[in-house]
Parts: C-alpha cells; sequence; structure tokens
C-alpha cells in the first residue's frame, strides 16, 4: 500500500486498536446500564446478597458492609426485607466486629472504624436485632477512644484527624445503641459549631459545602443548637437546587457539580432543620432526578434517603383498595355497598417496579353516620395483600361510609416513620335495576341509542338488598338531565305493598343541547341508576359580535381586550334557530377557541349573560399575540367531548370570525458585538443582546409560551427568492422580576449554507408567519459571506482480512477553519477509481462519514480483493452541499423536461441531456490500492474487522447527542 497524498500517513493496526474497540463497548454497556436507574437494584436486590451473607455495591464486587447498609435499608423502605436471608447477614456482621469493640467494612481491613461501626447499627436495627450486648461496651469505649478533647471532635479511626462527619456518626451511633449523650460533650459540641456558622450555613474546611452543612446541622439537631433563623438555613440549602437542564432536581456542590451524594445530604439537612423547611424545594423534580442515577446499592440507597423524606415518595407505590364479601356474593357494585352485605377491606401495596411491599403497619378507620370503626390489616404471604382481620357488617345501615387507611413502616436511616394514607369513600344502599323501553315514530329504541323530539320511554325500577328481598316502601325520584346535567323534568313516586315504581316520560323539546339525554333513579338519597339515551342536534352560534366593533374580523393593538359576545342555539330541523332558556344559561358551558392554522393558542371560558355569553382576552405583550387569530365556539357538555358550534346568522353561515392583532417591532437596548456585512468563517460566534419594543403600544414585548424569536439566515434561489436556509433560537433572559432581555449567540457551525446571504431576526406571530424585526426606520438586516477554507489534518490505514479476499480502508481525520475545530459537521464521500485508459473517475462507492468525540471523523470501508489495483480517491463533501446539488439538479431535470415536451409539441428534434451531479469536495485523499492477502494481526482479523466497524459506526452515533450536548452547554456558559 502506498499514498500519493500530502500528509497521509499508512499504518498497520496493533493490539492496541483492537484493546480500544473493546474498551469502545465496555463504555456503551455501562452507559447502557447507567440509563436504567435504580428500579434494577429494587427489583433485583436479593442478587446483590454474597455466599459470605452480605451484600456488595455491584453485582461483580465483593460484599462489604456499606453495600450491606445500604441493601437493607432499601429492603426495609420497599418492603423486601422476605427476600433476604437474615441469619447469613447476622453472621456476617458478627464475623465484621473486631476485638476493641469496633467494626471493619470488609474482612481484609484489620481496623475499625466509625463509618462501618454506622453501617453496622444500621443493619442490625433494619433486622430488628442489635449488637450482642457482651461487646456492647466495648464497642462503647472504642467510640469513646476516638474523641479529641484538643478539637473536640471525633475521628473515624485510631490516629485519625477528628472531622465533623464522623462526629456526626458518632451522635447517630448513641441513638441506635443507644447511649446517652453527656451534658458535657453537648457543650464542646455547641461551641464547634458556633465557631463554625458562615451566615446562614456551617462551613468546615476539607469537606464539601452541602456534605459539611448536613453534617453539621445533624450534630446541632442532637445537641439542641439554636438556629436562631432556620428559615434562611433552608433557602441556603433550597437555592442548590438545579432548576433547569438534564439535572433539574438535583443539588449542586461548591464546583457547581451535580452529584447524588450533594443531593442527599442536602434534603437531609432540610428534613433536620426546625420547621417544615423540605417545602421550599422542588420535590417532584427531585423524583425525575432520581430516576436516572446509576444502578447500584450505594447510588439508589443515597438519592432514596432524599426522596423518602419528601412528599414525592407516595408516587413510587401504586395501591389497590378491593372488598372481600361473605359467601363470595356481589357486595359492591361501583361506589355502592349493598345493605346487608358483609365486607372486609383488602389493599395491595406496589412499588411502581412492580415489587410487593410487606413491611407496613396497616391500619383502617370505617366511619358511618357518626359511629366508627377501627380494623387492623395483616399481611398475608400467600395473596400478598393486606386483609382486614374482621368482616365489617352493614346489616340495617344505609347511607355515606368512609374508609381511612393509613400504612406507617419506620425507617432507621430516616430516623422517622414514613406514613402513606388513603380514602375510599362508599354509599351503603339498595341493588337497583331499572327496565327501560324508548319508542320514536313507531320503532323501538335501544338504551345508548340516539332519540329526538317525540320520544316516549316508560321504565320500571326494582329494587332489592343483599339477600334479594323485595323492598316494600320507599320513596323514588324521577329526573331528565341533559348533556350539561340540568334537570329538563323531574317527579317523585313512594314505591309500596312491594310494587315496582313505573315511570313514563315525552320529549317535546329541542331546546336542549346535543349529546347525553340522562334518565335518572334516586331511591331516597343513597341509592341511584342512571339510563343513557343521546340526542344528536344540530348546534350553533348565533348573534356573534365583536364589542366595539361591527367587524367579524377586527384589528387590535397590544394592552387591549378581545370581547366577543355570543348566542348559542340548537338547529334542529336546519330551518328553526331554539336558543336556551335563560335560567339554565349559567348552568351551561360554552368556550371561545383562538387559534392558528398550527395550533390551539387560547381557550376562554364563556360568562353567562341573559341566554348569551361574553368572553374576553386580554392581549399580552408577547409575540404569539401579533398576527392573525381564527375564532370559534364549542359547548363543552357534563360528560363527553366538545362540541364544536356552527357560526350562524338568522338566514346563513357567517363569513370567518378572526381578530387581527398589528405591532411594529423594534429593537432597542442592543448590546454585545452585532454582526456586521461581510464575512462570516465556520466557527465564528455571533454573540449580542437587546430588547424588542412594539412602536405602536410602546411596550416591550417577549416570548409567550414556547420559543418565538430567532436569528434567521436566509440565501437567495436561482429564482432570486429568498429563503431561510437555517434559524436559530434567540433565547430570553429572565430575571426574578421577570423578563430581562434577548440574548442571541450563535456558531456558524460546518453545516451552514455557505455563500452570500443575510442575517434577519424575525418573531414568530399566533399565525406562524415570520414578523422582521426593525432597527430605526429598516429592517434589521445584516449582509454576509458564509464560508471559509477547511483544514484537515488525515490518515489513511488499509487492513487486509486473514483467510478472506478482502482488505478494510480506514480513513480518520479531524476538521478545522482558521484554526477553529469543527465538531458537528454532517460528511458523506464517495470512493472513485481514476480510469488511466479514459482518464475519468468512476463512482465505486458512496459513504457516511462517522464522528467522534471533538473534531474527530472517519470513513471506512470494506473492500473486496478483487477490485482493480491502481489509483483512487475519497472525496469528503459536506451533505448540505449534496442536499442542495440534488436540488438544482431536480430543478433543471424538470426545466429539461418542460423544454423537451415543448419540442415534441412543436415537432421539433428533442434535445438529449445529462444532468451531473457534481458536488464540491471539501477536501479528498488520494492513494494506490492493490490487493493483498497478507496480514500481521495476532487474531482473526475478520472478526476484529466486523467489530471495528460496528463499533466505529454504533460509538459515535450513540456519542452524538452527548457531544452536542456539551456544545450547546459550552455555548450556554459563554452567553452567560
Amino acid at each position: 500500500v502506498s499514498t500519493q497524498s500530502t500528509g497521509v500517513a499508512v499504518n498497520m493496526f496493533s493490539r492496541k486498536v483492537y484493546i480500544l474497540v473493546f474498551t469502545l463497548f465496555f463504555c456503551l454497556s455501562v452507559q447502557s446500564v447507567r440509563r436504567s436507574g435504580f428500579s434494577n437494584v429494587i427489583t433485583s436486590l436479593h442478587e446483590y446478597q454474597t455466599e459470605t451473607g452480605g451484600f456488595r455495591l455491584l453485582k461483580e464486587d465483593s460484599s462489604s458492609l456499606e453495600a450491606t447498609s445500604y441493601a437493607l435499608f432499601l429492603a426495609s423502605l420497599f418492603g423486601q426485607r422476605e427476600k433476604i436471608d437474615r441469619n447469613a447477614v447476622i453472621q456476617y456482621l458478627q464475623s465484621l466486629q473486631r476485638k476493641d469493640g469496633g467494626f471493619s467494612t470488609t474482612s481484609d481491613q484489620s481496623y475499625s472504624d466509625l463509618a462501618s461501626v454506622r453501617y453496622a447499627l444500621l443493619s442490625y436495627k433494619h433486622l430488628d436485632g442489635s449488637v450482642p450486648e457482651s461487646s456492647k461496651s466495648a464497642l462503647v469505649s472504642f467510640i469513646q477512644s476516638l474523641y479529641s478533647d484538643d478539637k473536640k471532635l471525633f475521628s473515624n479511626k485510631a490516629g485519625g484527624e477528628p472531622d465533623i462527619k464522623s462526629t456526626a456518626y458518632v451522635l447517630q451511633a448513641y441513638e441506635l445503641l443507644p447511649n446517652k449523650l453527656s451534658s458535657d460533650l453537648a457543650h464542646n459540641l455547641k461551641e464547634v459549631l458556633s465557631n463554625h456558622v458562615n451566615g446562614n450555613h456551617f462551613s468546615f474546611t476539607g469537606v464539601p459545602e452541602l456534605s459539611g452543612n448536613y453534617y453539621g446541622i445533624l450534630v446541632a439537631s442532637k445537641v439542641n443548637f439554636d438556629f436562631k433563623n432556620p428559615d434562611e438555613w433552608g433557602k441556603w440549602i433550597a437555592s442548590k437546587q438545579v432548576t433547569s437542564g438534564p439535572n433539574k432536581g438535583g443539588f449542586t456542590d461548591e464546583h457547581n457539580s451535580v452529584t447524588i451524594e450533594a443531593t442527599a445530604h442536602a434534603v437531609a439537612a432540610l428534613a433536620s432543620l426546625p420547621g417544615n423547611q423540605l417545602n421550599k424545594i422542588d420535590t417532584d423534580a427531585l423524583l425525575e432526578y432520581a430516576s436516572h442515577i446509576s444502578p447500584d446499592l450505594k447510588s439508589a440507597a443515597l438519592i432514596l434517603t432524599a426522596v423518602a423524606r419528601t412528599d414525592a415518595f407516595h408516587k413510587l407505590f401504586k395501591i389497590d383498595i378491593t372488598y372481600e364479601t361473605l359467601e363470595n356474593r356481589v357486595g359492591v357494585v361501583g361506589d355502592r355497598i349493598i345493605s346487608g352485605a358483609q365486607i372486609k377491606p383488602v389493599l395491595t401495596v406496589k412499588s411502581i417496579f412492580n415489587t410487593h411491599h410487606s413491611g407496613f403497619d396497616t391500619s383502617l378507620t370505617i366511619t358511618h353516620a357518626d359511629a366508627k370503626t377501627d380494623l387492623h390489616l395483616n399481611w398475608s404471604p400467600e395473596t400478598l395483600q393486606y386483609v382486614a382481620s374482621e368482616f365489617y357488617s352493614t346489616e340495617g345501615k344505609l347511607g355515606p361510609v368512609r374508609f381511612e387507611y393509613k400504612l406507617e413502616f419506620l425507617v432507621t436511616d430516616l430516623q422517622k416513620s414514613i406514613s402513606l394514607q388513603i380514602n375510599d369513600s362508599k354509599t351503603i344502599g339498595y341493588s337497583i335495576k331499572v327496565h327501560s323501553d324508548a319508542v320514536l315514530a313507531g320503532k323501538a329504541v335501544d338504551v345508548g341509542q340516539v332519540v329526538g323530539d317525540g320520544a316516549e320511554f316508560d321504565f320500571r325500577v326494582v329494587t332489592t338488598n343483599y339477600d334479594n328481598s323485595k323492598l316494600h316502601s320507599y320513596p323514588v325520584k324521577f329526573s331528565v338531565l341533559d348533556s350539561s346535567d340540568v334537570v329538563v323534568y323531574s317527579v317523585q313516586k313512594a314505591a309500596a305493598d312491594g310494587k315496582d315504581p313505573t315511570f313514563h316520560y315525552k320529549l317535546s323539546t329541542s331546546k336542549l343541547p346535543s349529546g347525553n339525554l340522562n334518565f335518572k333513579f334516586d331511591v331516597d338519597g343513597h341509592t341511584s341508576a342512571i339510563v343513557t339515551y343521546q340526542l344528536d342536534i344540530k348546534m350553533i352560534a348565533t348573534d356573534i359580535k365583536f364589542i366595539d366593533s361591527s367587524s367579524t374580523q377586527p384589528v387590535y393593538r397590544i394592552g387591549k381586550t378581545v370581547k366577543v359576545s355570543m348566542k348559542p342555539a340548537s338547529f334542529p330541523d336546519l330551518s328553526t334557530i331554539q336558543t336556551y332558556a335563560e335560567e339554565t344559561a349559567s348552568q351551561r358551558h360554552f368556550e371561545m377557541i383562538v387559534s392558528s392554522p398550527l395550533k390551539t393558542l387560547h381557550t376562554i371560558k364563556g360568562k353567562a349573560e341573559g341566554n348569551s355569553y361574553l368572553f374576553e382576552l386580554p392581549i399580552t405583550a408577547t409575540f404569539g399575540s401579533i398576527g392573525n387569530n381564527a375564532v370559534s365556539f364549542r359547548y363543552v357538555p357534563a360528560h363527553g367531548s366538545p362540541i364544536a358550534l356552527t357560526p350562524l346568522s338568522e338566514t346563513e353561515d357567517v363569513e370567518e370570525l378572526s381578530f387581527r392583532v398589528e405591532a411594529d417591532l423594534t429593537i432597542v437596548q442592543e448590546k454585545g458585538r452585532p454582526p456586521k456585512d461581510g464575512d462570516l468563517h465556520f466557527g465564528n460566534e455571533v454573540s449580542f443582546s437587546f430588547q424588542v419594543q412594539d412602536s405602536l403600544s410602546q411596550k416591550l414585548i417577549w416570548n409567550g409560551e414556547g420559543e418565538s424569536l430567532f436569528l434567521s439566515l436566509k440565501h437567495e434561489t436561482n429564482h432570486g427568492k429568498l429563503v431561510t436556509s437555517s434559524r436559530h433560537v434567540v433565547e430570553q433572559d429572565n430575571g426574578p422580576n421577570g423578563p430581562k432581555e434577548f440574548k442571541v449567540f450563535w456558531e456558524v457551525n460546518p453545516n451552514t449554507e455557505q455563500g452570500k446571504g443575510s442575517l434577519e431576526l424575525v418573531a414568530m406571530g399566533a399565525d406562524g408567519i415570520e414578523i422582521p424585526l426593525k432597527k430605526g426606520s429598516k429592517t434589521w438586516r445584516v449582509a454576509v459571506n458564509i464560508g471559509g477554507n477547511f483544514s484537515h489534518k488525515t490518515q489513511l490505514h488499509v487492513l487486509p482480512i486473514e483467510g478472506l479476499d478482502e482488505s478494510v480502508v480506514i480513513i480518520p481525520f479531524n476538521l478545522s477553519c482558521n484554526q477553529k475545530p469543527l465538531t458537528s459537521a454532517q460528511l458523506g464521500a464517495t470512493v472513485f477509481f481514476q480510469d488511466e485508459s479514459t482518464l475519468k473517475e468512476v463512482a465505486v462507492n458512496s459513504l457516511s462519514v462517522a464522528r467522534s468525540e471533538g473534531a474527530e471523523y472517519q470513513v471506512s470501508w470494506k473492500w473486496g480483493n478483487k477490485a482493480k489495483g491502481g489509483n483512487y480517491v475519497v472525496k469528503i463533501y459536506r451533505e448540505v452541499d449534496r442536499l442542495r446539488t440534488l436540488e438544482k439538479k431536480e430543478i433543471l431535470q424538470k426545466q429539461l423536461l418542460k423544454k423537451q415536451a415543448e419540442q415534441k409539441r412543436k415537432g421539433e428534434p428533442v434535445e438529449e441531456q445529462h444532468i451531473e451531479e457534481d458536488i464540491a469536495p471539501i477536501f479528498s485523499v488520494s492513494f494506490e490500492f492493490y490487493p493483498e492477502s497478507a496480514s500481521s494481526l495476532p487474531f482473526r482479523t475478520e472478526f476484529f474487522v466486523i467489530v471495528l466497524l460496528l463499533s466505529a459506526f454504533v460509538v459515535v452515533s450513540m456519542k452524538k447527542s452527548e457531544i452536542e450536548g456539551v456544545r450547546k452547554g459550552t455555548a450556554k456558559k459563554k452567553r452567560s
């Protein structure tokens, strides 16, 4: 293999490349596992226990006391202790206690330390056990031996440096043993804490900021330290929570890095402060952050100690309530318990990971009238449910009944009880069945089908109690309700002597909205049934008026209020308008929908005024308010989907309803380095800030929902038409009191359309139409010439495959412009054979170019050794140039076809023409290739080649999103 291209080196691969490929595959595997979150840990917790009885942090690790403590915490938190071999864990704990009374974290560790003591005591507590009494005094002596009279703190091990973390562990250990804290020690610790107060938090040298503060607060909570203003301490911690981005919900340390440990310690500190400081943080965001942590015991345990302290913890569980009945007869129908039934409440408690929780102490209070009944629900290992200890009798009872369930369990690590509550409401009543007959125009209509004016209905109501005996005397209220749940007819009958009450109704009006027509039967306020038919009546919007305007397409300005009135009606025979009664207007719901061609912008509820409705929309100072806004109306029934209203006058459909908001957008308060007319090279940065003012209303304009302001790059087509080739979001910078300014930061990336064009600032209006911004009286526009010379450093590797008539060609290269690395180029490549006989280049292969980290790229392919030997050239081109070339070719082909059709029509000779795809490459690599079969690799190369090609493509593809995220993050830092 030889090369004729300057700067192209030919190298043979070695074991280093082989190792690199498999290292990359390993990293991908780790990343894939990390993305699975802590759910894998919870569902496979027992798999972390080893033959020693202890647990390991990762399934490939050895067991440790630290991992065992974390595992037992998670087992307690999610009710999985029955899956743990308790006796094996106890033996493992005992094996790690040393002669001095302390514990070591592994069997290989020869000395005792306080961290291991804490892990051991927590583990014993999770198992409902304790340190053997025979060794407890030795353990206390070991702990006390680590106290420094000079520093007034404890050290982690003998001869170690005293610190606040070890001291916090001691105070936790004293509570777990238990061992009383002496008044002298409490006094000394208060003095130490006072010397380390830094405004509204503790600060200790050599300890991460949030962690040191947490250990200080933990110690302070045990010695009754006076925080003076704990709310300010809580605010300082809460300010460390990330409010946006991929790590939203986590907490940052002093280096602005979001870590699991910082997050766990921040939440624990808030929980330890006086008052409810946890309400200062976004617990939903915390839960979202927690779901993405890596699946190892430590990460899972730390982040879940944080979640379990907040009200977000209950979202990790699903609780289902069911009711067993004696003799397995139907005793509960929906929200009604049949009077006389014997019921037994049953709870199914599962985590969102589909694991059952067996560790709750579950109690129930049942309230009927003024009587309360307390029951306990016991865990059933057979059904994996909590079942009430006895049946609850409803014999002789009628009316509402409330079930209040309380589930509690003590979590040692949190030093608090976790409590979940769920309530259920039922009504004790009768079994009821309604027999229905409906007739319209002489034909029977089934329940649920469409009826209309003139339909007649007959009903018979049958009620029984739990033993199916008929009732003898009770009142029944019969009501007819339209789709707004407005009662249009009502009557009551007293059933007596065991006879079933009957009812008759004739529908004699069309002044009802479309939708459900409900017939409700209510027995003495505790038992009811509903039979539903459907009304299908055209609904219209009449007498539509824009207040203060006679037009159906008025024009407004920002700051004004759009007011529209509308009178809804039925239009049953498409000739007679039937408006609805005024007295029911307030019970019906109508909405005005303001929309663009792309989406709904506003939904405004109407306010009843007589039998009309008024809709009001203040026009806010946002880009989304400007432009054309279409208006429509709809009816919102009590149940079911909204129904569109057709706008109609007395005689015909009205023209399109809309309003337009006009504005004149100008740039003010421009700062930074706005671009000027001239060249922009790939890699150059455009950075400046400004505000936007509407000169008509004199108001500053901001984004509404979403992004509405863009920096557009426009180019002129062959037909002289100006088109947008790329658009970049202009970000709105918000302060504590609202928006401050807009910031432009655009790096001319290597995929940008090159050539002459212009930059414009445009806003997107309500109708999706661009609104150019002005500077003074002229449109803000900058004439630019996008381009630059690409620089590259290229290598060439050709590898014959042992045992196969094939070779692999790999060309790695980097890319820059004016010494600025280009990291996100979308490239393609074509391999040409240079035919010496015809002096032409023949395309033999089209390839994708893979991207790696930084500005590194690679193109590779496999070649049969039967390929011609000779000179080859690989041309690297931008994908954007290829697309533009194809577009131009398509235009030329259409022009040619049109010309040929015209020539045929006129009887002229048809001109034949071949249109070439001439894509200008950004650079090319020339080399000679002659088939070879020898290989110096120490392993079978066909396997290596497959792995290499797959890994090169997959790795860079998987890295793409991460690289883009890093690039954007860097860009944001530069902007800020």
